[in-house]
């Protein structure tokens, strides 16, 4: 019975020690008054050496003290606390929680983070339920986009609102730029409302602005791009400015002003869209009342003094996908007058084309059919009259296709396919009149000139005299059918080391001609093609498990024979009967074909190629292959291909005697750094060759080095090229430069330097902007040169510029 009294005596005197304790230690938070209810969860008052640790309510809490009120639903912590809610972490000097109002309070070293952004402050008073709160002398970063303020409420779990507001992305302090507003609304993952802004740079104002709006997103956004500004060549200084507008999710368009010193203002609008994996496309145009081209045709007699030229382009294509075996394409190059690519050639990647395509194209697919209607009208540039009419293009309209794939037939070794065309080449002039000078046939034209449609000669015109006089004027429009039925059989091995593919096709073309007293023609013949290969390979272990390489030698040997051809002679066809002359696949249509005695047909479809062939083609090859994820990287392609003409030795038309093609070959060594590749074409009967070699390093930090030569021996004036290219990357500048020197004894400029390209990126301290500067000379004429700022807004520093943007080959 003693020891029970004893033992009460104990607790009571217990529960009068931590009553006073209590009371003592209550006067550190906004709550002072004593409450008695007050007592330690997990310990006594503690010393600065001891931390605990105790959970409530969903709070994971570490502090040198914690006190809590269940009355109240109170808890008080100080001294180095740190508390874990939900995807959030709070670090403070002291901390209150009301678990009942979901409010917390923080004071002295106050700091929040989540997954998205952080927040830190003198003080900080948080409703953590709805992520509102209130922020003394604090701030507000996500990524490297970073608010400060005397007084910042949280509105939303990412939207603020800041009094006497300072914005920037860069990291460093001071800030390199910053804008400074007397409020700013800013909503993490879209956009800052700034009110009275200045922009300060090294923390000077620099310029005033009423009202401005600051993308805070990564993703596609409306607004001002920043101007560009340079130098072209004719055109002297320009200036740009763009708007981009993210209309959709799937659409955006870009609108741009451009004014050129010399030439006035453009206006250009870039428009894209992508509404599925397999429907969208992009289009742009392009207007210019161009002073400078207008002043031109005034002074050729073109254009009436006082007047102005419009010139315009259109380019752009898109795809639909009608069903999932229908699609259909459009192509768009429409120009107001045929110097417009060669002048604007930035805005026309293929401006050294002979013509701009446009196309039309519908197909439709089944199991084992394609087919495809196709409408296609090219714009001719090669003449020396800028506004000259699209006489001399030929246009297909339409153009038919069937192909049936390859079929087996019934359950035979035996496969089966078939392809069908029709086209239609449609030209206003159906014809060009022949005119012969010093045994050099052209196209008649105003001049008697054979040159003057390539020359820069006014009123260079065509001519017709409106008599087609068959066998001498060229026949450009008509109807063509061809189609084309093979039988093939499975690869066989007839020894177990060779594959063999043979292949028997007959062909059939049909020609309906709309002028001359010869207007139909048919050819048809048989083709034989046998292609043969081995494999020899042999696969490595590395010292790394995870990689193992595979070595491979493929030697090909195919052979093409076509044992008959049923052609009647045809001015069309040159005159020549069953297609004698010995065509090479290697052969390209060319305008010098006209003197010769097969003249020019419509395309590649409309000549007979390698009669009797034998090629033979060897491939050395190393791949390299990761286990992990089981990918194959090919490090090493060395590829030799060579082809024997029989049938110009047998045929006794033939004008040469030189059945040996090129030999052609390809090197490609990809390492995980180092790049190097070589081409080459040796002609055995010129004893010459045509190489191009690079050898090109570049590692994860982008910096670059390539050098190269460019070898012509073949054809044409003798070409000597040394090309050098080196980029390096720092902490605060990029450059890539990079030159092409002609080195040949017989060159045409007594400057030896024939192109330099120099890109040089800017990055001041703060990793939040840079500076990006473009300069470009080609021999004998003047640099052209632009700048672009490049403003981080979204907190992601700029991105190095790719060693491809330096256009150096």
């Amino acid at each position: 019975m003693n020891y029970i009294w004893i033992r009460l005596l104990l607790l009571i005197c217990l529960g009068f020690t931590t009553n006073a304790l209590a009371q003592t230690t209550n006067q550190t938070g906004p709550t002072s008054q004593p409450t008695a209810s007050l007592y330690p969860v997990s310990a006594p008052v503690t010393t600065n050496s001891q931390l605990i640790t105790s959970k409530i309510s969903g709070f994971t809490i570490t502090a040198e003290n914690l006190y809590r009120d269940l009355e109240k639903d109170l808890v008080q912590i100080s001294g180095s606390v740190q508390i874990i809610y939900q995807n959030q972490h709070f670090s403070a000097d002291f901390v209150e929680i009301n678990l009942k109002k979901k409010h917390a309070y923080f004071r002295g070293h106050v700091n929040i983070q989540t997954i998205e952004y952080n927040i830190g402050g003198d003080e900080i008073s948080l409703d953590y339920y709805s992520s509102q709160a209130l922020i003394v002398n604090g701030y507000v970063q996500s990524n490297n986009i970073t608010f400060k303020g005397k007084l910042i409420e949280q509105r939303g779990p990412k939207t603020f609102f800041i009094a006497d507001a300072d914005y920037t992305t860069c990291t460093n302090c001071p800030a390199t730029w910053s804008f400074q507003g007397s409020q700013i609304r800013a909503e993490l993952g879209g956009y800052a409302f700034l009110k009275n802004a200045f922009l300060k740079v090294s923390d000077i104002p620099i310029f005033w602005l009423p009202y401005l709006v600051l993308p805070l997103k990564n993703e596609r956004q409306s607004g001002f791009l920043f101007p560009e500004f340079g130098y072209i060549r004719n055109r002297g200084l320009f200036f740009s400015e763009s708007f981009f507008w993210a209309a959709s999710r799937s659409q955006d368009l870009t609108f741009t002003l451009k004014n050129y010193e010399i030439g006035g203002l453009k206006e250009l609008v870039e428009y894209r869209y992508s509404l599925s994996e397999f429907s969208g496309g992009q289009f742009n145009f392009a207007h210019f009342n161009d002073s400078l081209f207008s002043s031109e045709l005034i002074k050729t007699g073109q254009l009436t003094e006082g007047t102005r030229f419009r010139r315009w382009a259109i380019q752009g294509y898109s795809q639909q996908e009608i069903n999932h075996v229908a699609q259909a394409r459009v192509k768009i190059n429409q120009i107001s007058d045929l110097q417009y690519p060669k002048d604007f050639y930035e805005e026309f990647k293929t401006y050294a084309e002979g013509g701009l395509e446009n196309r039309l194209n519908i197909s439709g697919r089944s199991d084992h059919s394609l087919t495809q209607f196709d409408s296609i009208y090219y714009k001719h540039l090669l003449e020396s009259d800028p506004l000259q009419v699209n006489s001399s293009a030929v246009h297909i309209l339409p153009e038919l296709k069937f192909d049936f794939t390859t079929t087996q037939i019934a359950q035979s070794p035996l496969y089966f396919r078939f392809n069908a065309q029709y086209d239609s080449f449609y030209r206003k002039n159906k014809w060009d009149d022949i005119s012969t000078v010093a045994d050099q046939k052209y196209a008649s034209n105003t001049s008697n000139d054979p040159a003057c449609s390539h020359d820069n000669t006014t009123g260079c015109s065509p001519t017709y005299d409106g008599t087609f006089n068959q066998g001498t004027d060229l026949l450009r429009t008509g109807q063509r059918v061809f189609y084309k039925a093979s039988l093939l059989t499975q690869s066989f091995t007839p020894a177990d080391f060779v594959n063999v593919s043979p292949e028997v096709s007959y062909n059939e073309a049909h020609y309906f001609f709309p002028e001359g007293t010869d207007r139909y023609n048919v050819r048809r013949f048989a083709q034989i093609d046998i292609n043969s290969r081995s494999r020899l390979y042999r696969i490595y272990e590395s010292d790394n498990p995870d990689t193992k390489y595979k070595h491979e030698l493929i030697p090909e040997l195919s052979y093409t024979y076509i044992p008959f051809v049923e052609q009647h002679a045809h001015p069309f066809f040159g005159n020549i009967s069953n297609g004698e002359y010995a065509f090479s696949s290697r052969n390209n249509l060319s305008d010098s074909d006209l003197n010769t005695p097969y003249g020019i047909q419509y395309d590649y479809h409309d000549r007979i190629y390698d009669r009797h062939l034998v090629t033979l083609t060897f491939l050395n090859r190393v791949i390299k292959k990761r286990l992990s994820d089981r990918s194959y990287k090919n490090i090493l392609d060395f590829r030799l291909s060579q082809s024997y003409d029989l049938y110009q030795i047998q045929n006794k038309y033939s004008q040469t005697n030189q059945p040996l093609s090129d030999l052609s070959g390809t090197l490609n060594l990809n390492l995980d750094e180092f790049t190097f590749s070589n081409q080459f074409n040796y002609y055995p009967y010129l004893s010459a060759t045509n190489s191009t070699t690079s050898l090109s390093y570049l590692n994860a930090q982008q910096q670059y080095f390539k050098i190269g030569y460019n070898s012509n021996r073949a054809e044409g004036p003798r070409v000597d090229d040394v090309v050098l290219a080196l980029g390096f990357v720092t902490k605060y500048i990029n450059v890539l430069s990079g030159f092409i020197v002609d080195t040949s004894e017989n060159r045409d400029s007594d400057s030896r330097l024939k192109k330099f390209s120099l890109i040089t990126q800017l990055k001041p301290p703060g990793e939040c902007w840079g500076v990006n500067f473009y300069r470009e000379q080609q021999v004998g004429l003047e640099a052209e040169w632009r700048v672009r700022f490049d403003f981080s807004f979204d907190g992601k520093p700029p991105k190095i510029i790719p060693p491809d943007e330096l256009k150096i080959k």
